[in-house]
């Protein structure tokens, strides 16, 4: 019986020994690829679970979530990127609802203000109206929205599509450029 353990344990040993060798053998310290990685590349803040609410004279203005925010502030063109999506409400200033803005993933250009949204774009206006896209440009100082992809606007009357599309923030003032389809969703006869 003794025999027998130590002869497992002779071979545990061995299997240990082998697969630390292996593991230090497969490991790349060559100088290329020590100095090839740059610091950075890497996020400065990483953040889970990310909330935040911007407000004005204490009256909330919008309420943004997002599951995971990167911030990269060590690049001549700093930015914050949402990689698996962003959400965003819009309020009056108290506590109505009064738009919002969702999209799979999100950048932030620090340096020129603007938001690139991208992959099941939808944003929702005070009219109720439902806008689809796959790429969104948000400029905060020009405060206006565009793209020149594809877009769907579903209202209660109509359904309007085309390719192009530009209107100011609260998305109130549109236009469609390009368009291919108007359908009207009420039959009056």
């Amino acid at each position: 019986m003794k025999c027998t353990g130590k002869i497992r344990q002779i071979v545990k040993s061995i299997a240990v020994l082998l697969a630390g060798t292996a593991f230090i053998l497969s490991c790349d310290n060559s100088i290329d690829t020590v100095t090839g990685f740059d610091a950075y590349d890497l996020p400065a803040l990483t953040v889970r679970n990310f909330e935040t609410i911007h407000s004005d004279s204490g009256r909330i203005q919008l309420v943004m979530k997002s599951p995971l925010m990167n911030r990269y502030n060590r690049k001549a063109d700093p930015y914050n990127e949402f990689p698996y999506g962003i959400e965003v409400v819009f309020y009056d200033g108290k506590t109505t609802q009064v738009a919002s803005l969702s999209a799979r993933y999100a950048r932030y250009h620090e340096n020129n203000k603007m938001w690139e949204l991208r992959y099941d774009v939808k944003a929702r206006n005070e009219n109720n109206e439902l806008l689809e896209t796959e790429l969104l440009y948000w400029e905060e100082e020009k405060e206006m929205v565009y793209t020149e992809r594809f877009v769907r606007i579903t209202g209660e009357e109509r359904i309007i599509s085309g390719t192009g599309f530009e209107s100011d923030t609260r998305f109130s003032r549109w236009e469609i450029r390009n368009g291919n389809a108007i359908i009207y969703l009420n039959d009056e006869q």
